[in-house]
């Protein structure tokens, strides 16, 4: 072999050399960057799919609350106002006599007005009669078509039978017109 011709040779393997490192280090250098990017779309698309699920469970809550509005229409005006709920001492006394229990009934602090408007008084009622009546009374308070709660039934045995006093709350709805909606 000529020194020229291996000249030439070891000139050619050099550059091919070069040459298949400088792609080598663009190959790499491109890996990493696609995998970088790749990584990003992966992460976009992920977020893409929780808005979309977001959105179909708002679009659900939408249709929800459409179908419910109705109801909560209903539902407040079922409620008494806080003008009606002051027939309650006329309701208890009734339920009282039909029991056959004595009775004092007294309203308590207002309680403070929720965001939706759903608003309660405190009543106390003082009670006296035999157990079986009592227990009657207080089953036909809570039946007797207001949305109230008794909260403590504090009861002593006296010499005509039983003495105490029951606490509760009784909820209204007040927009602040005392009308119902």
């Amino acid at each position: 072999m000529s020194k020229e011709f291996k000249r030439k040779l070891t000139t050619q393997i050099v550059i091919t050399g070069a040459a298949l490192a400088v792609i080598a280090v663009l190959l790499f250098y491109l890996g990493r960057k696609i995998s970088s990017e790749a990584n990003k779309i992966y992460t976009i698309r992920t977020q893409n799919a929780l808005i979309a699920s977001d959105v179909a469970r708002i679009s659900n809550l939408r249709n929800q609350a459409a179908e419910a509005g109705p109801y909560l229409t209903k539902l407040s005006a079922a409620l008494p106002t806080k003008a009606n709920v002051y027939t309650l001492s006329n309701t208890i006394n009734d339920i009282a006599l039909k029991d056959g229990v004595n009775v004092g009934f007294r309203f308590g602090a207002e309680g403070q007005k929720s965001s939706n408007n759903l608003n309660y008084v405190d009543f106390e009622i003082s009670v006296q009669g035999s157990y079986d009546n009592i227990a009657k009374f207080v089953e036909d308070t809570e039946n007797g078509g207001y949305y109230l709660t008794i909260d403590n039934i504090s009861l002593v045995e006296g010499g005509s039978g039983l003495g105490g006093v029951i606490n509760g709350k009784i909820y209204f709805y007040d927009n602040g017109t005392g009308q119902s909606q």
